[in-house]
């Protein structure tokens, strides 16, 4: 048994086991910006859907779940020795507890432009229509993730949250503790469905 499963399994012997089947794939998310932790997405199969799930380490001996849980994020920041000393240590932070925290029953994907958003092959006039309304009302304001100078510090972003276009303002505290504002700009948008 891994290591990642053995420290899994007090929190869920489902997931542990999960980790250890042949086809899961495990995926150590960058995470410059701790001293002592680290952070996995692991992607297993069982039956016939995926099964996706995030885990966060800090040494010795702490596990937390991390998907749809910010507080768990927190709380291993504070264990793994978070540093956000530079503008790149709180950008990669932010994107990391974006991927973290995020619920893996819908996409999630960032966009830096109303071109980043494809629409599905043949949509109806309806959802056609949908699509024109939000690029007319939207499309001018959606730009790349910006982070202020000073903290706390705010990350705001944009992104597609299964079918819906969010607006996303993340303040980052020195302690590693983030607080998250988000706002549906657009809902029911012609995509395709991904994760």
């Amino acid at each position: 048994m891994s290591e990642l499963s053995l420290r899994i399994r007090p929190l869920d012997a489902y997931l542990a086991a999960a980790v250890e089947a042949p086809e899961t794939r495990v995926t150590q998310l960058a995470t410059p910006f701790f001293e002592r932790g680290a952070v996995f997405l692991i992607t297993a199969r069982t039956g016939s859907r995926p099964l996706l799930f995030t885990v966060g380490l800090a040494e010795p001996d702490f596990a937390v779940l991390l998907e749809s849980d910010a507080e768990a994020f927190g709380e291993l920041a504070a264990r793994a020795g978070v540093r956000l000393e530079t503008p790149g240590d709180r950008a990669a932070y932010a994107g990391t507890f974006l991927a973290a925290t995020r619920a893996f029953d819908r996409t999630f994907t960032v966009v830096h432009s109303v071109d980043d958003i494809v629409v599905r092959p043949s949509p109806s006039e309806e959802a056609a229509a949908r699509f024109a309304e939000m690029r007319a009302a939207h499309g001018a304001a959606i730009e790349p993730p910006t982070l202020s100078d000073d903290a706390p510090w705010l990350y705001r972003l944009f992104a597609l949250r299964g079918r819906e276009l969010v607006r996303i303002e993340l303040t980052l505290h020195r302690d590693g503790r983030v607080t998250t504002r988000e706002a549906v700009l657009a809902r029911a948008l012609p995509v395709a469905y991904t994760l």
